[in-house]
């Protein structure tokens, strides 16, 4: 008998079995995108590379700018834009708001790299351009317009 050529009765088992071969392979994608994945309407919790970055937002909940141009014409209940703009948890991307006070980032999710992954923006205007930039060969532009951002008359407190 040839060595490489061994029968059923010496063989080793190695590994794990193929019935659990799917079982684990489909618990770890549903682990990949409860925690990186991006979502479009509902509620609840965001949680983006293990960081919750909102909890219960209601309506349009994260926007997905990773890999091509968008717009985006609504935000969340909170007033909230939540852009996905890395599709991975290490390296991230450099988060350009143009003009750069038509916005705020209220939270973002880093990768390793001290990039964003993640970020959650407040905005002070209806109209404004987010440049996402994940090499210089890998750009995305984020085209926001037409949000009913409230004017600060509307927000102050009415005094007696």
């Amino acid at each position: 008998m040839r060595a490489g050529n061994r029968s059923p009765a010496f063989a080793v088992r190695t590994g794990v079995t193929k019935p659990f071969r799917g079982a684990f392979a489909a618990l770890a994608i549903a682990a990949c995108c409860v925690s990186c994945a991006s979502s479009k309407g509902g509620g609840g919790s965001i949680t983006v590379c293990g960081k919750t970055i909102a909890r219960s937002v209601p309506g349009p909940v994260m926007e997905d700018a990773t890999a091509h141009d968008i717009t985006v014409s609504a935000e969340t209940g909170e007033g909230w834009i939540i852009l996905r703009v890395a599709s991975g948890c290490h390296s991230g991307a450099d988060v350009a708001i143009e003009p750069s006070d038509a916005a705020d980032i209220v939270t973002a999710v880093q990768g390793s790299d001290k990039r964003d992954i993640a970020v959650v923006l407040q905005p002070h205007r209806d109209a404004f351009t987010v440049r996402v930039t994940r090499s210089p060969s890998s750009v995305s532009v984020v085209t926001v317009r037409g949000l009913p951002v409230q004017t600060a008359t509307e927000t102050a407190p009415v005094s007696p």
